[in-house]
């Protein structure tokens, strides 16, 4: 079954209201009006088609599991977002997150998932296609973030104090057909949410994505929006605005060819307090949720879907 989720232009006079609304009913959106030049998304997806093509010891020469946390490579069914699968995601992945060299005070102090990006010496064509979708897609969640500040009342740069040294992830993403499948019910990527505050999506036109309906539970397909980005909730952003905001279930079923996407996610700095929002909690209510901080809500996360990883 297919849906059409909300389709909010970040141009329109109606935007910030069109945005909370979205955020409110769904926790899922395509934007346009987005100011992304349409020539760095489609390099982006140049770049991860040559670069998934190429042999594993060659793309695998960094991985998650070395050097710096959620930098490198990941291999099919390496890790299983829902832990009631059967069988691991069937995906590979190339990470990059906030190029930090090594003497940053944050990574001087050991600060997890902080560090320099790994970039292969015999790849030329491959850093600066993806340095720069890195770049714009940055800029955009952190004008959404200042839209969704306005949309609840708050000042335009409310959230500002709380990404400026950020756990920013940029990952390419290949899924290979249902042919791949090495069990019958393996999925691209099992049910989950988005753990950190926004994610924003560039994904190709094969389909695969779907969001469950938060109402009668079913699985809706997403329908691709050429120039589009889906944008969806994540946990942190709906911690902190008590659930008024909705971080909604996804998946990726296995597609019926070769499926790319590249995906931004914007978890907010590694001690961001995340505490809910006053104005959230309803009038003799109280919050839903305890104060945490960023990194230690990915971490957790990261310990729950790669337990090979040694956190």
């Amino acid at each position: 079954m297919t849906t059409s989720i909300p389709v909010v232009d970040l141009v329109a006079p109606t935007a910030v209201d069109d945005l909370r609304k979205a955020c409110e009913e769904v926790g899922f959106l395509s934007v346009v009006g987005h100011g992304v030049p349409e020539e760095v998304v489609e390099r982006a997806f140049a770049t991860a088609r040559r670069f998934f093509a190429l042999p594993v010891e060659q793309k695998g020469f960094a991985t998650l599991d070395s050097g710096v946390l959620n930098r490198g490579y990941d291999g099919f069914g390496s890790q299983k977002l829902d832990p009631a699968a059967t069988a691991g995601d069937l995906k590979e992945v190339w990470d990059i997150g906030l190029d930090l060299p090594w003497d940053h005070p944050l990574v001087v102090a050991g600060t997890p998932m902080h560090g320099p990006n790994p970039w292969p010496d015999d790849l030329p064509w491959f850093r600066e296609p993806v340095e720069a979708f890195y770049a714009a897609a940055r800029d955009l969640t952190e004008r959404l973030l200042s839209m969704i500040a306005v949309g609840l009342g708050l000042a335009p740069d409310a959230f500002a104090g709380y990404h400026r040294t950020p756990i920013a992830t940029m990952r390419l993403l290949h899924y290979p057909p249902a042919t791949a499948k090495t069990v019958d019910d393996q999925v691209g990527a099992g049910a989950h949410t988005d753990w950190g505050a926004i994610t924003v999506l560039a994904q190709d036109e094969v389909g695969g994505l779907q969001v469950r309906d938060p109402d009668s539970g079913a699985w809706l397909d997403v329908v691709s929006v050429p120039g589009a980005f889906v944008v969806n909730i994540g946990d942190l952003l709906a911690r902190w605005t008590n659930d008024r905001f909705r971080s909604t279930m996804h998946r990726v079923v296995p597609p019926p060819r070769d499926r790319y996407s590249v995906v931004f996610f914007m978890d907010l700095d590694h001690r961001a307090r995340i505490e809910v929002l006053p104005s959230c909690v309803p009038e003799g209510g109280a919050p839903r949720y305890e104060p945490t901080t960023a990194g230690e809500h990915l971490l957790m996360k990261f310990r729950e879907s790669m337990p090979a990883l040694e956190l």
